[in-house]
């Protein structure tokens, strides 16, 4: 049996109780013990909050005020998180997020996350972990564009999978009798926020006399289905929901908080850090997600598509 914990979009530089948050997760991998961890990006950030290529006009709200403040603050964050990770024996298996190249080139990214690449695979016990990087976009000259200081907000492009990838996908990853997890920060399906060029994914994996596991993050849910050969799973955000300018809920912060982390009444933050364990054993995945007690507003979120849990699900593959 394969064991690992898994959590996305934990958002240190937006979330005000993130320590809290990353203590909870390795608290648990040190009662569970798994054989690795595994991050699906947007950790935090890694350059100075005035490194950008985005025009102002372009930058969202959240964006807009890490600009103004032009600070390396948060970046210390991000790196004080993966020094407590650091610290256990357990590898820690990162995967690049949008976000965290907001401020930064992608060779930072990767040089912080401390990864061999933007794409790789480690095998693990059974187990074959391909990592994959959904940060690109096409140009209006068709040229594929690596995400980089925020110029991803510039151009508003859904994001692909590098034509590199595919055929390294094809040639190389899935080249194994180990099982097959595939890890990426967008769905890898074609949606709005998942790739523009999933029917080419889709394509490879159904040649496969096996079903893959599929794990992604980014949109900040709770979802899992089957689409032929493949197990998609998306993991919700360990810290919050983006609820931007809509106010569904009023949050009351306080001011040396709020000066502290900006960016607090834009989002719902969610009670409890969300994280899954998850079992591969043979030829079953059980995730044992987190359900924190519910209150009375969530009946009204989940009617607008919020949850604050990550569910368990146990799939045949």
């Amino acid at each position: 049996m394969t064991k690992f914990i898994v959590f996305s979009d934990l958002h240190s530089e937006i979330i005000d109780n993130y320590k809290e948050r990353v203590a909870n997760i390795i608290g648990e991998s040190v009662i569970s013990q798994p054989d690795f961890i595994i991050n699906l990006g947007d950790m935090g950030y890694f350059g100075q909050t005035s490194n950008s290529l985005c025009k102002v006009e372009n930058q969202p709200v959240n964006y807009n005020i890490f600009y103004e403040e032009d600070t390396l603050k948060y970046k210390d964050r991000t790196n004080e998180i993966l020094e407590s990770f650091s610290m256990l024996p357990i590898p820690l298996i990162n995967v690049l997020g949008n976000h965290d190249m907001d401020f930064n080139t992608k060779s930072d990214a990767i040089a912080s996350y401390d990864i061999p690449n933007n794409f790789y695979y480690k095998d693990l016990k059974e187990v074959r972990l391909v990592i994959l990087d959904t940060n690109y976009y096409i140009s209006d000259s068709s040229k594929e564009i690596d995400y980089e200081c925020g110029n991803n907000f510039n151009e508003k492009k859904q994001a692909v999978l590098s034509d590199e990838q595919l055929r390294w996908l094809e040639n190389v990853a899935l080249v194994t009798d180990k099982r097959i997890i595939i890890l990426s920060h967008n769905p890898l399906k074609d949606e709005k926020r998942g790739i523009a060029n999933a029917h080419k994914f889709k394509k490879i994996i159904n040649k496969m006399s096996s079903r893959v596991i599929c794990l992604s993050g980014h949109k900040h849910i709770d979802k899992m289905e089957v689409e032929d050969n493949i197990v998609y799973v998306e993991i919700n955000s360990a810290s919050y929901f983006w609820q931007g300018r809509d106010k569904l809920l009023q949050n009351e912060i306080d001011e040396e908080d709020l000066k502290d982390h900006p960016v607090l009444p834009y989002i719902i933050r969610y009670r409890k850090p969300l994280f899954a364990i998850v079992e591969l054993k043979e030829d079953f995945l059980s995730i044992y997600g987190r359900q924190p007690l519910k209150m009375k507003e969530d009946e009204y979120l989940e009617k607008k598509g919020i949850s604050q849990k990550i569910s368990d699900y146990h799939i045949k593959l």
